[in-house]
């Protein structure tokens, strides 16, 4: 057997296939609206360029408890990328209950977990539907995934992949796999060596009285981190919770001109997060007015996920390439309470600002940690500590910010949608592409069957935004078209 065939599954990428339930599968789902494109060129593509991540060969399996990364020795890539038709009228209906029917089905243990499917019969447009568990990467990572399956010019052969390209994702799985050991090694030296690790510090404590200084006011400032979350009261009872099914929806916005969240964000002096955020908590109050009697003041949280990789440097660059999780969580409160849209962005914006200097990102990941490393016993209730606090995951991702190609064709729309830990029930995805960004939901279909109110109920308070500058609707897009 080669080495790939003992590799150890990291202790956080373990603890994604430890979550997995169903009704809450751990499976990340993206779409791409392509330019019609041939599937023989997409077959190429993939093989040329996912491929080159010898993860994705790989499956994760069960030995005694713990997860092993695995070759398939029966690897057919006739079984991961599919063609397929959608129903008649074949519109845009018809291609969410397509992807909400994905959400629902589990992915084969006994085979890599990932999957593609190329749909021809959308209008004048192709789909390309793709499907990756989260043990495998973090959202950022398969957007960067998504970066080199793509170009930036449609004049582009992708084919074949060099040889040195082939030899330097070798390279990058034998670095993966030495980080994912000295990570679970720094993970056993904590857990079994705690007494020596202290008798270790102590001595550079007296060598270095500051390093004492410094020691203390991180382990206080995480320890009131930690007591915070578990302080921290459950959401109000709302109909965003409740008790989840098998079956899954899913929805996504039509483009909307990025342009116009900064205008909304110069004239408040806030950032665009958090328009975007405010928006989310407009809609959301929109939402529960039709459904509760009594809003205001309502308590509401989101997850939301936190890249831990320093992306400014090569190292983090390279550790985006090696996929895998490298994530935290904040929980950030959600101004649905508040009816004045002007003092609901402001609350976000002082909320956002107080999480900057949160260790939560930090607290998350180490716990996702040990949930994949300590015995299952453990999980249940460090995961009521993160799915009971929160109503819903929230996750907004920066794309690319021109157009991309896929085998020469051009990109249209992308979307994707987050899994949801434990007992949640709703997901929202913040993307940014070529200028414009998309909202995409996806929620148990007993809680949320018609998803498309809440994209709609978000874009209202957008409107809404655009009017308080005295910025009509139509003008704003008029003025994002002429700069696009």
């Amino acid at each position: 057997m080669s080495d790939n065939h003992f590799e150890p599954v990291s202790g956080v990428d373990s603890a994604w296939l430890r979550l997995d339930r169903p009704t809450n599968l751990m499976v990340i789902t993206a779409m791409a609206v392509v330019e019609p494109i041939p599937f023989n060129k997409l077959k190429e593509l993939i093989n040329a360029r996912f491929l080159a991540f010898p993860r994705f060969r790989q499956k994760p399996v069960n030995h005694s408890g713990f997860y092993f990364w695995e070759e398939d020795p029966y690897f057919s890539l006739d079984y991961h990328v599919r063609k397929v038709a959608l129903p008649q009228p074949a519109d845009k209906g018809a291609l969410e209950k397509f992807i909400g029917d994905l959400m629902s089905t589990p992915l084969d243990p006994g085979k890599p977990l990932w999957q593609v499917f190329l749909i021809e019969n959308y209008g004048d447009h192709h789909v390309c539907v793709m499907r990756v568990h989260h043990c495998y990467a973090d959202g950022l990572a398969l957007v960067a995934v998504f970066g080199s399956l793509s170009d930036q010019s449609p004049n582009i052969n992708p084919f074949p992949l060099d040889p040195g390209k082939q030899r330097d994702a070798g390279v990058r799985a034998r670095q993966s796999f030495v980080m994912g050991m000295e990570t679970l090694s720094r993970a056993v030296e904590k857990c079994t060596k705690l007494r020596y690790r202290i008798a270790e510090e102590g001595k550079s404590i007296l060598r270095e009285p500051g390093y004492a200084v410094e020691g203390v006011r991180q382990g206080l400032n995480g320890a009131a981190e930690i007591a915070r979350l578990a302080a921290l009261e459950a959401d109000d009872p709302t109909p965003l919770r409740g008790e989840l099914g098998v079956m899954k929806c899913c929805t996504w916005s039509e483009l909307i001109p990025l342009h116009k969240f900064k205008e909304v964000a110069q004239a408040f002096g806030c950032s665009i997060n958090d328009v975007l955020l405010s928006c989310v908590s407009g809609g959301l109050r929109r939402l529960l007015q039709e459904r509760m009697d009594q809003v205001d003041g309502v308590r509401l949280h989101a997850t939301l996920p936190v890249n831990l990789r320093p992306l400014e440097t090569r190292l983090g660059r390279e550790q985006l390439q090696e996929l895998g999780n490298q994530f935290g969580t904040v929980f950030v409160p959600l101004a649905a309470g508040i009816g004045n849209p002007i003092e609901r962005l402001y609350k976000i914006k002082h909320d956002m600002a107080a999480l900057k200097e949160s260790m939560q990102p930090s607290l998350s990941h180490a716990l996702l940690t040990a949930m994949g490393l300590f015995p299952q016993g453990v999980q249940q209730p460090l995961l009521e500590l993160f799915s009971n606090k929160t109503s819903m995951v929230l996750s907004n991702v920066p794309g690319a910010r021109r157009a991309r190609y896929l085998a020469g064709s051009q990109v249209k729309e992308l979307m994707f949608w987050v899994p949801q830990t434990g007992d949640i029930g709703l997901g929202v995805s913040l993307l940014s592409y070529n200028q414009s960004v998309q909202i995409g939901i996806n929620a148990d279909r007993a809680l949320l069957p018609e998803p498309a109110e809440l994209t709609r109920a978000m874009i209202d308070s957008l409107e809404e935004y655009c009017s308080l500058t005295g910025m009509s609707w139509q003008a704003a897009e008029t003025r994002s078209h002429r700069k696009a």
